[in-house]
């Protein structure tokens, strides 16, 4: 019955956020690094598994959330945390710099809408790799202005200024084949390249929302 399924997903869900925060606090990078792999394991075994029916390569067990429109949303929440996740381990756990990080992500997603085939594209693939490529460079101009900024509350406005024009420059331009979609014409039109880029969205949006939020 629903109230038990919704009990039973926010039992897990509390485990998972405790597991993370473990992880967290952990000095030891190995006991460090098999919390949050135990995290993702989790994640995938104990929440996307109970909600997968509509999504591409279901796991063809009973769902316990039926709702196609529901699971579409919850499976665009899983795949954020699933990349925040992923970021904490590869990335802090590494001790590197956060605003480092970002501006190695920009670029990384630079590198990645450089390198597809104009298949992947609607028309124009010249043309919108370069756009996409200044709109990323914008991005990454407005986090080294932020970055050097001591005022908090100016610090704060920039990064949430970045992550705006990530959201509407970069993320609405490739979002036909996710969750919860603009409904706009798409520059990126392969599906593949669509989750390539969104990986890399998200995971640049985790460490945006951080430096916001440090």
């Amino acid at each position: 019955n629903a109230k038990s399924r919704k009990k039973s997903l926010s039992k897990k869900i509390n485990s998972l956020v405790n597991i993370v925060r473990a992880a967290k606090a952990e000095s030891n990078p190995t006991k460090q690094d098999k919390l949050y792999n135990k995290a993702l394991k989790k994640l995938q075994k104990d929440i996307r598994r109970k909600m997968d029916g509509c999504l591409p390569n279901p796991d063809k067990k009973k769902d316990w959330i039926i709702d196609c429109c529901a699971q579409s949303r919850l499976d665009g929440i899983i795949t954020i945390i699933r990349d925040r996740v992923i970021y904490l381990r590869d990335y802090v756990s590494e001790g590197g710099s956060t605003t480092g990080d970002a501006e190695q992500l920009l670029d990384q997603l630079k590198t990645l809408i450089n390198g597809l085939p104009d298949s992947a594209f609607r028309n124009r693939a010249k043309s919108r790799k370069k756009g996409l490529t200044k709109k990323i460079d914008s991005i990454g101009s407005v986090v080294r202005v932020a970055k050097k900024t001591s005022n908090p509350t100016k610090q704060y406005k920039l990064y949430n200024k970045a992550l705006d024009k990530l959201q509407k420059d970069i993320q609405r331009k490739a979002d036909g084949c996710l969750p919860n979609p603009d409904g706009k014409k798409d520059w990126v039109i392969d599906c593949d390249a669509q989750h390539e880029m969104q990986t890399l969205i998200n995971m640049i949006n985790a460490v945006l929302t951080s430096l916001r939020d440090a």
